[in-house]
């Protein structure tokens, strides 16, 4: 008891005075620099809360703070509620045990990213009330609420002047936020609240953060990062400078992406705003913890600043923990001379300064400051040298010794790992209960109109059932459903089938819901559930905000629909599911649950479990990536929201860009932000390659062909993750880049905020309704994507040549006059150069030229003509005026013209259904479904973007049998090295546990070996009955292959959309030592979203199952760890490394061998057309052509089915990279180019390292070749103007629309396999002649086109028979061999 006594009486004095002066806050007649940290008591539970309290004490924090949540205490007007999480006072005295003081924020408006802001939502209701204004209700229930929360703390004994810990009261929060809002009433009420909080007698000061107007003697406090450089101090000279919110991360928001702030900058900010007088320093959060519940704020993810100091789990966040606590020791040891002593400033050079506090008796502290972000620097201080670090404070607590230095990290790193310890895999196990769609007739709650959802709900539940009995009495039997919705997300049902949802984003308030749907005759049922994913947390006028639906239409056609909005409609509030409350136990025995069915189709069903509770005592997470979006429970208690499904914007889950991987490893550096280490190697690099052109004379300023420049790339998707950084970096970046003086424009793709004169350009598949965002800029089109890129496991995207023309032809129609293609030549990603992960080392991309440089065509073709047709245009599209016409449903002209009579127009059908014939100027046009027609001279249509005239070619892998260079050798012999599994040479290192892959490797290899071992007893059961124990393995990514005793046991994987993976596989083990080898590879490092550089690979478990004991987990044990394969060291494949060991040759070279290096020297093949290595018959690894590595090789088939592809690809309609794939369960990627400049004529060394096992043998080359044409062009197709390759200007004779047939250079056209002018079918390859065929079709194709390398053929009666089936559209299908 004496120890306890003493250690509460160490941290607190009985009856303790706290007053203050302009130095710092006194606490019984003492100062103190105060370090404090958030940890709001409803985010954890109450069995953490000693352990997070300890650990802040530990890490030298001397207060904590939290807001109170009046919503949680009061959720019904005079109803309270403090127990469990929510047991302030039980909170407070953990506090006082643990010898910390408290500042108690009471608000009672908190925001915090908490539903409603802390307010209850019962408030709404009450008659004629204002929140946060000078409003007598309002004020009437936050005076009542706040009294209390006081009273209920003077009765616990918890204010310093009663011998307690609260030490600081906080009333409001950031209310000059919204202050200008409410006027003169707003002054009025600041001075009230503060008045009111005063009169309290609580006798501790109370503080008004971000409130310059606070009155005395209410203390106006900071929040934000940089309160040393941006606070202008207390409004009186008499208050103390305090820092109540130092944010240490940002709340993250589902489609968003995690904030990361450095230990460097946060260290920065603090030492800097100590050395400029502050005392009081409170981090934002020092604990996030969770938001359980429905307690998250608008679109605000469960987890709540999880990159504080302490994870959202409790775990220390290394090295940010560490090294604040390092600072708080230094600034502690010397504060009696920074609270006594004289301030002095004075610079040290032009971006350097320094702070010296004096006392009288000598003692002396002096923080030296650099604010250059680039340059560490030496300056002088009292005769001695001083090296500073970039960015940075060095601390003298006697003047003279450096003890710390903020950029300086000295603490370790450590890493969180996620370790499965449970699957619920097992559908046995799991039960289910499907939730009832209400219709119009289960409704009790009517209303003529669209209610407001949170004033219906009363925040009772996230869910509002909208439901209408529907009586079809329009002409279309599928019409579209259109709803705006002003909640989060809408899913819409009819005759109780799900049609389809969507939502929108923390950013954009509203959003629309447009779906094809099925009307029966007579009555229907339309039910739309609208969701709210938390209720709004700020602004002025909250009370007012609507939320829900804003209108309801189904719509036949822009003139025919049927606005629903003000139907009669039938409301239910909340699921059934909620009302029964089917997630507590007890109610569990009164509802039907059913086994398991078909989930996966499945919406509105509830899932229920029971389970043990995992082993350890380890924090536990729940793994929700398979699941989709909504709410989970545990117990009764709701662990919160999830929403798997909404991708950020590169495509991952919110709570789940090329640069050189060592500056992830440069200390302090945060990629893409304001981050002083990044952009000083950024702008070294960018003025490294500035220079390297300059030299050259690159520029168009220096008569090069450089005319624009671009920095960054589509920072604008994560700008507001970074906050206040990420619009300073955009500024720095852009303010560098013109620095530069390079003489030509610089651009910023999607960058909405660009500073002049950057301009901001577009990247997407469509950009025609792109605006810049000055209208001094030019429409810039940077990135029209023509295909998309393919994974290891993938499919294989196709973009359909017309909507890519139709796309380009919409920006140019809408003011558009640069337009980039990528890519136009994707290329190869040799070496291991193919990122993603698992991006394949092909970067084809489907685009105009394929990866071994031929032409794709048609889309090569139909886009050269559409150049052309614009071309035509270019003068009057520049220099004229445009007129935007509508010429019915979905069809519009755009007409420009020029005093000098010239016209041009852009007529467009964006229908994707149905074609369309419009009247122009006098004259009938035809537009096929999602369409342009160009018209240079607003009268001939020289183009259309659905009809491509263009040939198309037919491409052949014509194989090449390797051949041995030494001609001396009858039978072709490969070179052999067989690599053991496991350690080779000297290991790396020991360690208990697993490493991160990335950080290990630092990209230096895909490789690294794990081996450790384990002894088995002869008197295993599995050794007996000849059963085999399983070897289970957990990992991050990206694909391991398993070794036991040297045998190779197979192989597991991620994929492109998931890098984690779980191996299971029976092992072979034998009695005594048996050693377990693991190569863990990557497959290409991360190339989006920002902090991809925290997102790590490797084991997370490993464990044997079916031994006597059971489960053997060996994830513990002590690990050997080898970087790379031997040979690599070695560098058997090229030069000198060749020679480095003995190779085996023979000409039967081992099959389905892991981890065996074959050579062999072979000619290069006949020919000059591009070629591949066709690697069918190989497992996976890496190959090299005289030292020159081709790349990765994988042919992993696809793991999609047939029926995720299609066979034809509909153009019509906007295009996603999933809407036309092929190759569904074949091989990603059999062929891999090997460029001809790499080869010699003869003694070319072929290297591969093959690491599961494969077919050495059936290794061919193969050579990429035109082997035949196609054309296909019906009557209607244009051709004006553009039949001689040549012209440049329109023709006035008449539209003859031709076939074109060209073969490569050196070939012919040998053979005319079909021809058919009438209604053929099919496409190239598979043409069939229609019933209607003229008979002399092939006699006029062989005519024009035999023996000869280019032909043209027209459809003119000279050729044939245009009488044919009339009525009908003919045309004319032709098939050439060329050879």
């Amino acid at each position: 008891m004496l120890l306890v006594s003493w250690k509460i009486r160490e941290g607190f004095v009985v009856n303790a005075e706290v007053t203050y002066d302009g130095r710092s806050l006194i606490i019984d007649g003492h100062r103190n620099i105060l370090f404090s940290g958030s940890i709001h008591y409803p985010r954890s539970t109450p069995q953490m809360w000693p352990d997070l309290i300890a650990k802040a004490k530990q890490g030298g924090l001397d207060v904590i703070q939290t807001y109170v949540f009046w919503n949680l205490h009061e959720p019904q007007p005079g109803e309270y509620d403090f127990s469990d999480r929510y047991d302030l006072v039980r909170f407070i005295k953990e506090i006082q045990a643990q010898g910390l003081y408290v500042c108690l924020r009471i608000g009672p408006f908190i925001e915090s990213e908490w539903t409603y802001g802390g307010f209850p939502f019962w408030l709404h209701d009450v008659p004629g009330i204002v929140y946060r204004t000078d409003n007598e209700p309002f004020k009437f229930y936050m005076q009542n609420f706040t009294t209390k929360i006081v009273n209920m703390m003077k009765e616990e004994g918890l204010y310093a002047s009663q011998g307690g810990p609260i030490i600081l009261s906080q009333i409001e929060n950031e209310y000059q936020n919204i202050q200008k809002a409410f006027g003169p009433a707003a002054s009025r009420y600041v001075k009230w609240a503060a008045s009111m909080a005063v009169g309290l007698n609580t006798s501790v000061p109370w503080i008004m953060c971000k409130q310059t107007d606070a009155p005395d003697p209410v203390i106006n406090t900071c929040n934000g990062m940089r309160c040393g450089e941006t606070f202008t101090g207390p409004n009186s000279p008499n208050k103390p400078a305090l820092w109540t919110e130092n944010w240490t991360s940002f709340y993250q928001v589902y489609g968003g992406l995690p904030y990361i702030r450095s230990a460097e900058d946060i260290a920065f900010h603090v030492t800097l705003f100590i050395a400029r007088n502050g005392s009081y320093v409170n981090y934002y959060m020092y604990h996030g913890g969770t938001n359980f519940g429905r307690t998250a704020s608008a679109y605000v993810i469960t987890g709540y600043y999880d990159q504080a100091p302490l994870d959202e789990y409790g775990l220390f966040r290394q090295p940010k923990w560490g090294h604040l606590k390092q600072l708080h020791a230094v600034i502690k040891s010397c504060s009696t001379t920074l609270l006594q002593g004289a301030q002095r400033n004075f610079s040290l050079g032009q971006l350097q300064e320094g702070y010296v506090f004096e006392e009288e008796n000598g003692e002396c502290v002096a923080f030296l400051i650099n604010n250059d972000i680039k340059n560490k620097v030496t300056v002088q201080f009292r005769n001695i040298s001083y090296e500073l670090l970039p960015k940075s404070i060095s601390i003298l607590p006697d003047c003279q010794n450096v003890t710390f230095n903020t950029a300086n990290v000295n603490t370790t790193s450590n890493r969180r790992i996620i370790s499965p310890k449970q699957n619920f895999s097992s559908v046995d196990d799991w039960k289910q209960f499907q939730d009832v769609i209400p219709n119009f007739d289960d409704t009790s709650l009517r209303s003529n109109s669209l209610l407001e959802q949170m004033n219906t709900t009363k925040d009772k539940s996230d869910y509002l059932w909208y439901t209408l009995r529907l009586e079809h009495n329009l002409s279309c039997s599928e019409p579209t459903l259109s709803v705006q919705s002003a909640a989060h997300v809408a899913h819409a049902f009819m005759n109780n089938i799900y049609i389809g949802g969507e939502h929108g984003n923390h950013d954009v308030k509203t959003f629309s819901l447009e779906l094809p749907v099925t009307v029966n005759e007579g009555t229907n049922n339309l039910s739309i559930l609208s969701v709210m994913v938390g209720l709004p947390d700020s602004g002025a006028f909250l009370e007012r905000r609507f939320t829900g639906l804003i209108s309801v239409e189904l719509q036949c056609s822009e003139d025919e629909s049927l606005n629903l909005t003000n139907s009669t409609w039938g409301y239910q509030v909340g699921l059934l599911g909620e009302q029964l409350q089917v997630y507590k136990e007890q109610n569990n025995s009164d509802i039907r649950w059913s086994q398991l069915g078909n989930f996966r189709e499945q919406t509105l069903v509830w899932y229920k479990t029971t389970f043990d509770a995992p082993e350890g005592d380890e924090p536990v997470a729940l793994d929700l990536s398979s699941m989709g979006k909504g709410e989970a429970w545990v117990n009764g208690q709701s662990i919160g929201r999830y929403w798997v499904l909404f991708h950020d914007s590169k495509g991952q889950p919110s709570q789940s860009l090329g640069v050189p991987v060592w500056l992830h490893y440069v200390p302090g550096t945060v990629f893409r932000t304001y981050n002083q280490p990044f952009m000083y190697h950024m702008q070294k690099f960018t003025t490294y390659i500035v220079n390297l052109m300059k030299q050259e004379k690159l520029f168009a300023s220096q008569g090069g062909p450089i005319i624009l420049a671009q920095i960054e790339n589509e920072y604008g998707y994560y700008e507001n993750y970074y906050k206040e950084d990420g619009k300073k970096y955009a500024l720095w970046a852009a303010k560098m880049a013109v620095s530069q003086n390079t003489g030509v424009p610089w651009i910023m793709c999607q960058q909405w905020d660009a500073p002049d004169p950057v301009i901001d350009t577009c990247n997407s598949f469509y950009c025609d309704q792109f605006t810049p965002t000055s209208p001094n800029r030019p429409k810039i089109w940077t990135e029209n994507w023509p295909g998309w890129f393919k994974t290891f496991g993938g499919r294989d995207p196709h973009r359909p040549a017309e909507d890519v023309a139709f796309s380009v032809a919409r920006f140019f129609q809408k003011g558009g006059s640069v337009h980039n293609y990528y890519m136009y030549h994707g290329g190869t990603n040799f070496g291991r150069t193919a990122g993603g992960p698992f991006i394949t080392t092909s970067y084809d991309y489907d685009a105009p030229i394929d990866e071994y440089g031929l032409p794709r065509l048609p889309k090569w073709g139909h886009l050269k003509e559409l150049h052309r047709a614009i071309k035509l245009c270019e003068h009057v599209l520049l220099n004229g005026k445009s007129v935007n016409i509508s010429l019915g449903p979905s069809v519009e002209a755009d007409v420009y013209t020029d005093p000098s009579g010239a016209c041009a127009a852009f007529i467009s059908n964006v229908d994707d259904k149905n074609d369309k014939t419009v009247e122009f100027r006098n004259a009938s046009y035809h537009l096929p479904a999602w369409s342009v027609s160009i018209l240079p001279d607003c009268k001939n249509v020289v183009f259309n973007t659905a009809k491509v005239t263009s040939q198309k070619n037919i491409v052949a892998m014509i194989p090449e049998s390797l051949q041995q260079s030494d001609k001396g050798v009858n039978t072709f012999k490969w070179g052999i090295v067989k690599e053991k599994p496991g350690t080779w040479g000297k290991a790396d290192f020991v360690k208990n546990g697993f490493v991160d892959l990335i950080n290990t490797t630092k990209d230096t290899t895909d490789y690294l070996w794990h081996t450790t071992s384990i002894f088995v007893g002869e008197n295993e059961e599995f050794l007996k009955n000849g059963s085999k124990p399983v070897l289970l393995i957990e990992s991050k990514g990206h694909a391991l292959h398993a070794f036991v005793n040297q045998e190779y046991q197979g192989t597991g994987t991620g994929n492109g959309s998931h890098s984690a993976f779980t191996f299971k596989n029976p092992i072979s083990l034998r009695a005594g030592k048996n050693e377990i080898a693991l190569l863990c590879l990557t497959v290409g490092l991360q190339t989006a979203g920002p902090f991809y550089d925290f997102v790590g690979a490797g084991l997370t478990s490993v464990k044997i199952k079916g031994l006597n004991n059971g489960t053997i987990d060996l994830s513990s044990y002590a690990w050997t760890y080898k970087m790379g394969v031997q040979g690599e060291h070695l560098k058997l494949y090229q030069g000198d490394g060749l020679n480095n060991v003995n190779w085996t040759y023979t000409s039967e070279p081992p099959k389905m061998q892991p981890l065996t290096w074959y050579k062999a020297n072979v000619d290069a093949p006949p020919g000059d057309e591009p070629v591949g290595l066709d690697m069918l018959h190989m497992g996976k690894g890496l190959a090299w052509l005289n030292g020159e590595e081709i790349g990765r090789y994988w042919p992993r088939r696809s793991e999609f089915k047939s029926e995720d592809c299609v066979k034809e690809c509909d153009y019509r309609g906007k295009f996603n990279p999933d809407k036309c794939d092929t190759g569904c369960g074949e091989p990603t990627q059999r062929w891999y180019h090997v460029p001809r400049s790499w080869f010699k004529p003869s003694g070319n060394v072929l290297v591969i390292f093959e690491e599961k096992g494969g077919d050495p043998e059936k290794i061919t080359f193969v050579r990429r070749k035109i082997s035949g044409t196609c054309a296909l062009v019906a009557e209607d197709y244009p051709s004006v103007g553009l039949l001689s390759q040549g012209e440049g200007k329109i023709q006035n004779d008449k539209n003859i629309p031709f076939a074109r047939l060209t073969c490569p250079s050196n070939t012919r056209i040998s053979a005319v396999k079909f021809a058919s002018f009438g209604t053929p079918s099919g496409s190239c390859g598979s043409y069939h002649k229609g019933d209607c065929h003229d008979p002399n079709s092939s006699i006029v194709v062989e005519k024009a086109c035999l023996n000869k390398s280019d032909c043209v053929i027209k459809l003119t009666e000279e050729n044939f028979k245009t009488n044919l089936c009339p009525g009908l559209s003919r045309k004319l299908a032709v098939e050439a061999v060329c050879s």
